[in-house]
């Protein structure tokens, strides 16, 4: 379908559904059918294991204003694709939790979400702080970055756990990038009439997938195994 079509700007709308319910299901409800076969797998507390949720919203809501930024600056597809492999990346790092042979794939998540909050701080500081110098921004910049990579090395880099945490810095960028600011206003900007009833129809997609992701994941984790589970969901990104 051509972009002028007139019913182009409707399928915008139940692309920004399912965009929600790819980045609300996957990072929140659609997780939780696989905690009894991640608990038995792990010796983490309930509390520890627990934390990653609100890892990443904390960090989600500490991003949000940070990604404004780059949605006035940026075609929202590109912010909207990046939230995707994010989720994919993710749910493929959650296949091979406490795999010895996989922690490169850690150390290229923990580089490439450090070099992210970066670029978004970046951005920040040249909207926020004109004044500031850019070599000092630069420098802030990479101390901070390099004492983040250096405490992951030497504290987080061999334990299953903080490997979970990882995954769920990275997924605070998916929440972000493909999540409820980023398609409001890829929907708004595709109509002026029935704007109300567009967005509505984008919103259902947080419900649906509360409510579709659970079923799907049960069988799979009965059928296959949590793992093989993880790499087949991160199909649907």
């Amino acid at each position: 379908m051509k972009a002028t079509s007139p019913h182009y700007p409707w399928v915008i709308a139940v692309i920004g559904m399912l965009m929600l319910l790819m980045s609300n299901g996957l990072t929140a409800t659609g997780l939780t059918a696989f905690d009894p076969s991640l608990l038995g797998e792990f010796e983490w507390s309930r509390a520890e294991f627990k934390f990653r949720d609100a890892l990443t919203f904390w960090i989600a809501g500490l991003l949000a204003p940070l990604v404004g930024l780059l949605v006035d600056r940026f075609n929202p597809r590109w912010l909207l694709i990046g939230g995707l492999l994010a989720l994919t990346v993710g749910y493929l790092a959650y296949g091979l939790l406490g795999v010895p042979a996989a922690a490169p794939l850690f150390d290229a998540i923990a580089i490439g979400v450090a070099l992210t909050y970066a670029v978004l701080a970046w951005f920040a500081l040249r909207a926020w702080a004109p004044l500031l110098r850019p070599w000092v921004a630069v420098t802030l910049l990479v101390l901070v970055v390099g004492l983040g990579l250096w405490g992951y090395a030497t504290h987080w880099r061999d334990s299953s756990l903080h490997q979970l945490y990882v995954i769920h810095l990275l997924f605070a960028i998916a929440v972000c990038c493909a999540g409820g600011a980023v398609v409001i206003v890829l929907v708004c900007s595709w109509f002026v009439r029935h704007r109300g009833l567009a967005l509505g129809i984008a919103l259902v997609g947080t419900s649906l997938g509360s409510a579709l992701l659970p079923n799907l994941t049960a069988p799979l984790v009965e059928a296959y195994g949590w793992r093989t589970a993880f790499h087949v969901e991160a199909l649907l990104p």
